[in-house]
């Protein structure tokens, strides 16, 4: 007797796509995260440095969040991908900030942000 094994169809996912799914992945944490610390602050009056410290490990996890996705549906050169998505999510929090707050930040507080983000995506891409 003889096993036979069932075709599938293996739909290979285009990279683009699989950066912005990482990437949305990553906002969606960094939402529930900004949520979270608000609520925190609110209920027990939070130090400017403690709000800082929260916000910098959200930045951290939701790349490594934006890496790890990405990762894992591209597969190859998972942690250069990983890196992009960072990139990229460091490029949409640095519009969306001089949108909101109609100036740029310190440059060293830019390239910390850049490092971290590129850093992050670089870190979830290689864990994928």
């Amino acid at each position: 007797m003889r096993k036979t094994r069932s075709r599938t169809n293996i739909v290979e996912k285009s990279k683009p796509v699989c950066v912005i799914k990482g990437i949305l992945w990553g906002y969606i944490f960094t939402t529930v995260m900004v949520v979270l610390l608000t609520f925190l602050l609110y209920r027990f009056d939070l130090a400017d440095n403690q709000i800082y410290i929260g916000i910098i490990a959200t930045y951290i996890l939701a790349t490594i969040i934006s890496g790890l996705v990405t990762g894992k549906g591209i597969r190859e050169n998972s942690w250069i991908w990983g890196s992009a998505a960072g990139f990229i999510y460091f490029l949409l929090l640095i519009i969306g900030s001089v949108i909101v707050n109609q100036e740029l930040s310190s440059i060293r507080e830019i390239f910390t942000m850049l490092a971290l983000c590129i850093g992050g995506g670089t870190l979830g891409g290689m864990f994928s």
